[in-house]
């Protein structure tokens, strides 16, 4: 499920976090955007994502 966690005169940071990711024993978190004013403005655009321990998602959980 993805949460939206920014949105600034509708340009939208969205982000998953996947306990079924396919790397074993890691959780997969992805950042999305959308931006409002764009040609096709539901279409989420992937930017990053990462593959982490649950040990390493609380120390990012906690810098946050």
């Amino acid at each position: 499920m993805k949460t939206l966690i920014s949105n600034t005169n509708g340009y939208e940071v969205l982000v998953e976090l996947d306990k079924n990711a396919y790397n074993i024993g890691k959780q997969s978190v992805i950042f999305y955007t959308r931006w409002n004013d764009a040609k096709n403005p539901d279409e989420l655009q992937k930017k990053f994502e990462m593959f982490l321990t649950d040990s390493e998602l609380k120390k990012l959980k906690d810098l946050l």
